[in-house]
């Protein structure tokens, strides 16, 4: 059973949803600005108070799913990996008044090794890992409320990770942004899916592959050093996929190789499924999109929401190749 003595998670005091002048929604949660911060420390001092090591977990809310061997009790050491909610979540789980924001906000803590990042994991312990984000989405499409969800992982302090255990996040919402909309009419169109198949199928710009997936550099990649990693067969949903062997084996090498050319760099890993729900979502494509952070976003990116990339996508593909 999980301790009384755990932390809840913190009311995500005032967080509402507002609409700025294009139409499309703002989360305002000023809740979110009391987590803590942990690259403002020493290595040894980040390690000792980490809260997502084992023998803390009474500083993180009761988890929600985990694995542990059998007999080995809840919210104690003895894990592989941990989900838990998020303790200063973006919106509250259930709205505060009829009408508030509200959704899942949740952190899968994929490791107990507070050294090891995700490239670092074995193939049977990322295999294990791909497993409980799959469940956590099954969790979240289960509730009828919600709509779309997003499971992200922001790696090191330059992609805005705020501690350096390894950790994805799990947020889920009650509607369907517009920019998802807009691709999901475009897979439904069949055009969005045509580019995915081509940039998947062209010799320069894969990257690496197995019976099951494949690695490649989307030829209209937004990021330097950007790859997608997406079933070999198409797929709408990660939350329904019978296969994360396949993917989990080529997100391990494409991780790998971005650490050795970069020296192990903050980066950002989204997953893309199909909206729940949603009509047309069969002809969605799920991938899982990785890019470290090597630049920063300026003014003509904000201003007009257009990329600019300096790093041509075949010579990315060429670089991955030679450093896997």
């Amino acid at each position: 059973m999980p301790s009384p003595s755990n932390p809840k998670p913190k009311p995500a005091a005032g967080a509402e949803w507002r609409t700025d002048l294009r139409g499309e929604p703002v989360l305002l949660s000023p809740g979110r600005a009391a987590r803590p911060y942990d690259f403002r420390s020493e290595a040894a001092e980040r390690r000792n108070r980490c809260p997502f090591c084992p023998g803390r977990e009474g500083e993180t809310p009761p988890e929600v799913a985990a694995e542990r061997p059998a007999g080995v009790p809840a919210d104690a050491p003895g894990w592989s990996w941990r989900v838990v909610p998020n303790r200063f979540p973006a919106f509250p789980r259930e709205p505060a008044e009829p009408g508030g924001a509200f959704g899942v906000h949740e952190v899968l803590i994929e490791t107990p090794d507070h050294d090891r990042g995700l490239g670092e994991l074995s193939e049977p312990e990322l295999i294990s890992a791909l497993g409980a984000w799959r469940r956590r989405l099954q969790a979240a499409a289960a509730d009828p409320r919600l709509r779309y969800a997003s499971l992200f992982k922001n790696h090191g302090p330059e992609a805005g990770a705020s501690l350096e255990h390894s950790h994805s996040q799990l947020m889920a919402i009650p509607f369907v942004p517009a920019r998802v909309r807009a691709e999901l009419a475009a897979f439904g169109s069949g055009e969005a899916g045509a580019r995915l198949d081509a940039d998947a199928a062209h010799p320069a710009l894969r990257v690496t592959g197995n019976g099951g997936a494949v690695a490649f550099a989307p030829a209209a990649s937004r990021f330097p050093d950007e790859v997608w990693i997406a079933p070999a067969a198409p797929e709408a949903c990660f939350e329904e996929t019978a296969d994360v062997e396949a993917p989990a084996a080529v997100l391990r090498a494409v991780l790998g190789a971005m650490n050795a050319l970069h020296g192990r760099p903050s980066y950002h890993l989204l997953l893309a499924t199909a909206p729940f729900r949603a009509e047309g979502r069969e002809r969605w494509r799920w991938r899982i999109e990785v890019f470290p952070r090597l630049t920063k976003i300026g003014g003509f990116e904000w201003a007009g929401g257009l990329f600019v990339n300096q790093t041509d996508p075949v010579d990315t593909a060429r670089r991955y190749r030679a450093a896997l």
